[in-house]
C-alpha cells in the first residue's frame, strides 16, 4: 500500500514542485525556514557597516579603478594592461559597478565595489549550501557548512573587500555544483568546464583546484559515460583559457617585444622573478604574517578545517573537498613562493564543508545502530558536541565581528578626500595610492597623467616620464599614507618628491595617518 505522504508527492513535478512538496511536508517549513534566516543573517552581518569597516586596502582601488576605466574609458585599465591579472574578474566588476555606481555617487567610490562583492559573497553562500546537499550532507549540515562560511570573522573581512578571489570563488563553487549533479547530463560537466574556465580567468590562482574538481567528477559521474564527461569538462576550460592567449595574440603583446608588454613577461614575473614571501611556517616572514592575521581574525575555522580535511580524505563522497584543501594548504606550505595575503580565501568555503561533513558522517554512524539506545545515546552525544562547539565558537565569532560591524576606519579617508576635493586646485597633478583615484576623479581631477596619479605609475611607468620629463618636479600634491610609505624605497621619484614637499593638513592617527602635502620645487 502506498502511503499518504508518496500520493502527496506524486501530485508535485519538476524542481519547483519539489520544493513545494518539501515546504509542504513534516519539518519542511522548519528546514528551508532555517537556510532563509542563515542567509538573512550572513547578508546583514556582512553588510552593516560595510563602507567604514575594513579600511580601504589599495588592491580594491586598483580592480576597482580597473572596472571604472571598462565602462568610462573603453580599456582594460587607466594606464597600460600588463596581464598582471586576466582581465574577466574585473570585466564581471564593471557589470555590476555600471548599476550601483549611481546608487552611491555622494559616497566613497570603493563602497558601490564593495557592495557587489556582498552580492557574489551571498550567491558563493546559496552555492555552499546546494553542493553539500550534492555531497550527500542532510539539509541542516549543509545548512550549517553554510553559516560556518558565511558568519566566520574571517570570511567577514575578506568578503567585505573588492578582491578577485571573492569574484572567482562563485564560480569555482558553480563548477563544483556542476561536478556533483546527480542527472549526470554531458552539458553539466561542459558547464562546469565552462565555470571552472571563469573562475581562472577571474584569478589565475584557481587553476590549483583542477584536481579536486576532477576527483569529484571520478566520483559523481555517471561510469560509461565517465570519459566523455572528462573531455567535455577539459574542453571547456581550455577554451576559457584559451582566450585569454587569444586576446594577447590580437594585440600583439603574447611575446616578449620592444617598448611593448606581454603575457609572455607577465607569466615570468609571476611565477618566477617575482619575490617570495617566504616561509608560512617561519617566524617574521611576510607569509607567516598572514597567517598570525587570519588565525587572530579566526581562531577556529582554518585548524578545524584542515583536521576535518584529513577525515575526509577518508570519506569518498567528500574526498574532492578534501584534495582541494590539501593542493592548496601545500602549495601555501612552499618555503619560497608568493603568498598573497588574501589567499585564504579560497580555502574557506572548503574547510566548512568539511567540517559539516565529519559533523554529518558522526551524525549518520550514530543514527545507523539497529539497538534504539545506542541509537539516542551516540545521536545525543553528536548534538551535545555540536551544541559545545558552538557555545565554544560563538563568543569569540560574535566579539569580532561586533567590531567589524562598529569600527570606523576610515574617517580619515572620507575627511581627506573630502578637504581635498574643497580646497586643492582640480588642474593640478596629483598623486596618491589606489584607493583615492576613483574618488579623485570623481571630484574633478582628470584621470590622465595631467590629473591624479597612482603612486606606482610615476616611477614604474614609462609614460609619466614620457609627459612629464623634469620628474617629480611634475608633482604638485601628494596623499601621503602608510601604503606609500611603506613602498617608497621601489619608488624614488615619488620620495623625491615628499622630500620636496610641506604639509598641508592631516588626518587620522597611527596607521591611518592621511597627509595632504604640497611639493614646492624652489
Amino acid at each position: 500500500m502506498v502511503g499518504k505522504h508518496a500520493l502527496d508527492a506524486g501530485r508535485y513535478r519538476g524542481r519547483l514542485g519539489r520544493l513545494r512538496w518539501e515546504l509542504a511536508g513534516p519539518f519542511g517549513k522548519l528546514k528551508w525556514g532555517s537556510f532563509a534566516a542563515t542567509l538573512l543573517v550572513i547578508a546583514v552581518v556582512n553588510a552593516w557597516n560595510l563602507a567604514q569597516y575594513p579600511s580601504y586596502f589599495d588592491d580594491e582601488g586598483t580592480y576597482y579603478s580597473q572596472a571604472w576605466a571598462i565602462h568610462e574609458l573603453g580599456q582594460l585599465s587607466p594606464y597600460t594592461y600588463w596581464y598582471d591579472h586576466p582581465p574577466l574578474g574585473w570585466i564581471q566588476l564593471s557589470a555590476f559597478t555600471w548599476l550601483t555606481d549611481p546608487l552611491f555617487g555622494g559616497t566613497a567610490a570603493l563602497l558601490s565595489g564593495r557592495v557587489v562583492m556582498l552580492g557574489f559573497g551571498l550567491v558563493t553562500a546559496v552555492l555552499l549550501f546546494v553542493l553539500g546537499r550534492r555531497l550527500g550532507l542532510r539539509q541542516g549540515y549543509a545548512v550549517l557548512g553554510m553559516a560556518l562560511w558565511g558568519l566566520s570573522p574571517l570570511t567577514g573581512l575578506e568578503m567585505r573587500q573588492i578582491f578577485l578571489d571573492n569574484i572567482a570563488l562563485a564560480w569555482l563553487i558553480a563548477a563544483f555544483v556542476f561536478v556533483t549533479s546527480r542527472r549526470q547530463d554531458l552539458w553539466h560537466y561542459c558547464a562546469a568546464g565552462l565555470c571552472f574556465g571563469i573562475a581562472v580567468l577571474s584569478k589565475e590562482t584557481f587553476l590549483l583546484a583542477a584536481p579536486g574538481l576532477i576527483v569529484a567528477l571520478g566520483h559523481y559521474g555517471f561510469r560509461p559515460t565517465r570519459v566523455f564527461g572528462l573531455v567535455g569538462f577539459s574542453m571547456f576550460t581550455v577554451l576559457a583559457g584559451a582566450a585569454y592567449v587569444l586576446l594577447a595574440a590580437l594585440k600583439s603583446e603574447l611575446m616578449p617585444g620592444p617598448d611593448r608588454v606581454s603575457l609572455w613577461d607577465a607569466m615570468v614575473f609571476q611565477l618566477g622573478s617575482r619575490a617570495g614571501s617566504g616561509s608560512i611556517l617561519t617566524a617574521g616572514t611576510e607569509a607567516n604574517g598572514y597567517l598570525q592575521n587570519w588565525l587572530q581574525t579566526d581562531p577556529v575555522l582554518i585548524p578545524a578545517g584542515l583536521a576535518a580535511g584529513v577525515v575526509c580524505l577518508l570519506l569518498p563522497a567528500v574526498r574532492s573537498i578534501a584534495v582541494t584543501i590539501a593542493v592548496f594548504t601545500l602549495m601555501a606550505l612552499r618555503p619560497g613562493g608568493y603568498l598573497p595575503g588574501m589567499y585564504v580565501i579560497v580555502l574557506l568555503p572548503f574547510f566548512a564543508l568539511a567540517i559539516a561533513a565529519v559533523l554529518d558522517r558522526a551524525h549518520g554512524l550514530a543514527a545507523s545502530s539497529a539497538r534504539p539506545h545506542r541509537r539516542v545515546v551516540g545521536l545525543g552525544a553528536v548534538a551535545v558536541l555540536l551544541a559545545g562547539a558552538i557555545l565554544a565558537v560563538a563568543p569569540a565569532w560574535w566579539e569580532r565581528t561586533a567590531v567589524a560591524m562598529a569600527a570606523d576606519t576610515n574617517v580619515a579617508h572620507d575627511d581627506a578626500v573630502a578637504w581635498a576635493a574643497a580646497n586643492l586646485d582640480k588642474q593640478s597633478l596629483i598623486v596618491s595610492d589606489n584607493t583615492y583615484w576613483n574618488d579623485l576623479v570623481n571630484a574633478g581631477w582628470d584621470p590622465g597623467w595631467d590629473g591624479a596619479v597612482w603612486f606606482y605609475k610615476v616611477d614604474l611607468d614609462p609614460a609619466f616620464g614620457t609627459h612629464h620629463p623634469d620628474g617629480w618636479r611634475a608633482i604638485d600634491y601628494l596623499v601621503w599614507n602608510s601604503t606609500i610609505s611603506g613602498n617608497s624605497n621601489a619608488i624614488p621619484l615619488v620620495r623625491q618628491a615628499y622630500d620636496h614637499s610641506v604639509l598641508l593638513q592631516t588626518f587620522g592617527a597611527g596607521p591611518d595617518t592621511v597627509e595632504i602635502r604640497k611639493v614646492v620645487t624652489q
